[in-house]
């Protein structure tokens, strides 16, 4: 069983490239304590699938990655401070969305503030039904 922490900075890892290109970097605020125990390769997919969408779209921020669990339900957000405003996300997030709700969760890309979007990414850490 791997926690959200380190998944994210797996992931985080392999998108550098793209970060640094555009003269943006990752920090991951969340805490140890979030497991991942069920469903961890689609879990993995679709934060896989948002942080690459993110670190290809924005270019000169810092990209925060946190967390918080509620009993069984993870809430993960992707917060960027950037010039640039990145509507194109809505489109490259949707195959996401469908893989998120596969697993009985919900992607949701609040692009309301100036200079600061937020994407987040709820799901629930249990077995899925037959």
């Amino acid at each position: 069983m791997e926690n959200l922490s380190h998944l994210v900075n797996r992931i985080a890892a392999s998108c550098l490239p793209a970060a640094f290109h555009n003269q943006s970097f990752f920090v991951n605020d969340i805490p140890a304590d979030i497991p991942v125990s069920h469903n961890q390769e689609w879990v993995a997919s679709v934060v896989s699938g948002m942080i690459s969408t993110v670190a290809r779209s924005v270019r000169n921020s810092c990209i925060r990655i946190s967390a918080n669990s509620y009993g069984h339900v993870t809430v993960l957000e992707i917060h960027d401070v950037s010039t640039s405003r990145i509507y194109s996300m809505n489109t490259a997030l949707k195959q996401w969305q469908s893989l998120a709700q596969k697993i009985g969760g919900c992607l949701y890309l609040n692009l309301q503030r100036q200079n600061e979007n937020t994407l987040s990414f709820s799901f629930t850490d249990l077995p899925l039904a037959a």
